[in-house]
């Protein structure tokens, strides 16, 4: 005996602001259904540009009624109501939910260095329930795979949320000397027709790492300072030493010297430190040793010459005046 089988729906989930289809079959019938109406979570019938809902057409025993939503509107995650009425089988006003889910990507671009491996992440939010498949495409639009040059971390889904990760290792940041831009592209496999997906674009910037002396001249006997700038780092310096003669000035004195190491600033990429000198030991032209370490660029003990030189201010009146 035919019997009205199971209604079949089929919702969608895309990144926002990108165009959905719903779909919902209708089979076990002989003839075309009497009404099928799209309605939005009100209850109301969908109208408008932004909706366009299609009742479809009757083929062997069955029926495909679709809403296609257009991106402006499908902005959020909704659900709408699939309403047929078949008066073969004396129903009237059959209601099914057909859900809209939407996410975003989240991407940044970056400032990295070239020394050492490097991550760069493509956060995914608003996931419905299941991990989302993520792909790569290096800056010349080719397919990334795990290799001597790439490694790729999917990451896995929690509370709507999943961060892939893009490993870009030394033979490829080597010969970066320029921005490049990569492209992780995402799908959702929460529903299986849903096929659209969607791409996000990360610029990198390779840094240079450099070292600025900012030397002083002063009166002798008064308080001084000096300073380093390292540039080109993504991160705080693993290690900063200002020496005398090759031994670290706070081992010679604690009372003469003060050292500052620095916070490194994400704004420009750079980290200042400073040498204090007591005017008790500021008496004659020195030379310090600014020393730093930076583990991103594999540099150890870098040194910098920073000099700090003196003059005499003299309260007697030139010879030549006397």
């Amino acid at each position: 005996m035919r019997s009205l089988a199971d209604i079949i729906t089929t919702g969608s989930e895309v990144m926002e602001g990108m165009d959905a289809t719903l779909t919902c079959q209708i089979s076990g019938i002989s003839q075309t259904l009497n009404a099928v109406t799209w309605k939005d979570s009100t209850g109301s019938a969908v109208s408008g540009a932004e909706y366009l809902p299609s009742p479809g057409t009757y083929s062997a025993n069955n029926q495909t009624t679709t809403l296609e939503i257009n991106g402006s509107a499908n902005t959020a995650d909704a659900n709408f109501s699939c309403v047929f009425d078949s008066l073969e089988w004396a129903i009237t006003g059959n209601s099914t939910t057909v859900y809209s889910d939407v996410f975003a990507i989240n991407v940044a671009d970056k400032n990295i260095v070239t020394g050492t491996d490097q991550d760069i992440d493509c956060p995914i939010t608003g996931l419905a329930g299941t991990n989302a498949t993520v792909t790569w495409q290096d800056p010349d639009g080719s397919a990334i795979s795990n290799g001597a040059n790439y490694s790729m971390d999917p990451g896995s889904i929690s509370g709507g949320s999943q961060t892939a990760t893009l490993t870009i290792k030394e033979p490829v940041l080597l010969e970066m000397t320029s921005p490049k831009t990569y492209t992780c592209t995402v799908k959702s496999t929460h529903y299986t027709s849903s096929s659209s997906s969607a791409s996000a674009n990360i610029t990198l910037t390779p840094l240079v790492l450099g070292v600025t002396a900012v030397e002083k001249e002063v009166e002798n006997n008064t308080l001084a300072t000096i300073s380093c700038v390292i540039t080109g780092i993504s991160q705080q310096l693993d290690k900063v030493t200002w020496k005398l003669g090759g031994s670290d000035v706070l081992g010679i004195s604690n009372t003469y010297y003060t050292v500052d190491n620095g916070t490194y600033n994400a704004t420009d990429n750079s980290q200042t430190t400073v040498l204090t000198v007591a005017a008790a030991d500021n008496l004659a032209d020195t030379t310090y040793q600014c020393v730093f370490s930076a583990n991103e660029w594999k540099e150890y003990d870098r040194i910098t010459q920073c000099v700090l030189q003196v003059f005499c201010k003299y309260s007697m009146r030139p010879p030549s005046l006397l």
